[in-house]
């Protein structure tokens, strides 16, 4: 149980789509106010929680990579032009990505596997995003001020940058 619980907790490092996301996602948390974030963080985690939960009832055909990417990238190019967004939007963007995440964080169901292995396996990536997450806003939102907001602004479009480059790679002819 432990080896799942710690399998969780690597998860998210392990996946370029969810971390970058979450580092956008962070970024874009930490040029708004704080207020906006403190709500959008637990809108996130609870869309994430409903995310892992579904993948034991229910396994997608969809590609949640693409979508985390295509929203990194999307929110890269947000924080690099400084918009500011309104709260309800951050919380879309917020509940999209926790229930993607969610989603694309399924264990491998393995015959005479126990049920509470694959939850430990569940609590360890939801605390692992979680807390990513709320260090990484905590980290913008105290180098948002810093030259009015350019580390944020350059670190959005290396995001972006970043996000782009893996889904090229993802429709890449395989040779």
């Amino acid at each position: 149980m432990n080896n799942f619980f710690l399998q969780g907790l690597q998860h998210p490092f392990f996946t370029p789509a969810h971390l970058i996301t979450l580092l956008a996602l962070a970024m874009l948390l930490g040029i708004h106010k704080r207020t906006h974030a403190i709500f959008a963080l637990p809108i996130f985690v609870i869309f994430a929680l409903m995310g892992l939960l579904a993948t034991r009832f229910y396994r997608p055909d969809l590609s949640f990579e693409v979508i985390l990417l295509a929203v990194a990238a999307l929110i890269g190019i947000i924080i690099a032009i400084k918009v500011t967004l309104p709260k309800m939007m951050l919380f879309i963007l917020a509940s999209i990505i926790g229930i993607s995440i969610g989603l694309d964080s399924e264990v491998i169901i393995i015959p005479g596997l126990k049920a509470s292995t694959t939850y430990f396996n569940m609590l360890g990536t939801l605390l692992s995003v979680s807390f990513t997450l709320l260090i990484t806003t905590l980290i913008s939102m105290t180098l948002n001020p810093l030259w009015n907001s350019i580390v944020l602004r350059i670190l959005g479009s290396w995001a972006s940058a970043s996000s782009l480059m893996v889904l090229a790679f993802i429709f890449a002819p395989k040779a």
